[in-house]
């Protein structure tokens, strides 16, 4: 059984904090803001724009207001669309959708020179870590399918702050997996480190580098 994160019926906000010196989180007074989804949305990913002053959360459940449900798209298809962040804060996308043959994305995270991408596949038959390229326009195109292959619950990932190692949480087992990052996006398996207790729901599926 998988934890029903961000889908429990609540209703999903965000909330900022700040960072002090030595490391402690005050939260941000009034930062709290609701979600644009249902009390369903299945909040995920919580990334800012390079410049900082613009915040996106995937939804990975909600329905857009108006959106017949049998036009929304399936869900836990493998594939991944970019889009670009206008002044106003609103988004268009720059890329058709370039699948990886998984059988669900759940997070991604790119290069500090903006031109490598990598997913992760949760689910079983083929949890995996994908990587694409990623043109100066936001195209994408698949570079391995299957850069790496992982255990299932394979969730969040994170890169380290000069992008030359790679992070990624395995949710049911309690491992970090840590790669090489090649000159061509490849990555080489360096170390298994046990971060926490197994999880027959899932349940601990955060990571953060520096």
């Amino acid at each position: 059984m998988i934890a029903p994160n961000c889908t429990t019926g609540g209703l999903p906000s965000v909330t900022g904090f700040t960072v002090s010196g030595d490391g402690q989180l005050d939260p941000i007074p009034n930062s709290t803001q609701q979600l644009s989804g249902d009390s369903f949305s299945g909040c995920a990913q919580v990334s800012f724009n390079p410049s900082g002053d613009v915040l996106v959360v995937t939804e990975r459940t909600a329905v857009q207001p108006g959106l017949d449900n049998n036009q929304a798209p399936a869900g836990d298809e493998g594939v991944i669309v970019t889009f670009n962040v206008n002044g106003d804060g609103t988004l268009n996308a720059t890329s058709e959708s370039a699948d990886n043959g998984g059988t669900d994305t759940c997070w991604f995270v790119v290069t500090d020179d903006g031109n490598v991408g990598f997913a992760s596949s949760f689910f079983n038959p083929t949890p995996r870590i994908s990587s694409y390229s990623i043109s100066d326009s936001g195209d994408l195109q698949i570079l391995q399918a299957d850069a790496a292959v992982t255990e299932q619950g394979t969730a969040d990932l994170a890169l380290s702050s000069d992008s030359e190692y790679f992070y990624n949480i395995n949710s049911f087992n309690g491992t970090i997996e840590v790669f090489d990052i090649g000159d061509d996006g490849s990555l080489t398996s360096i170390q298994t480190v046990q971060a926490h207790d197994p999880s027959d729901m899932a349940a601990v599926i955060g990571i953060a580098a520096i």
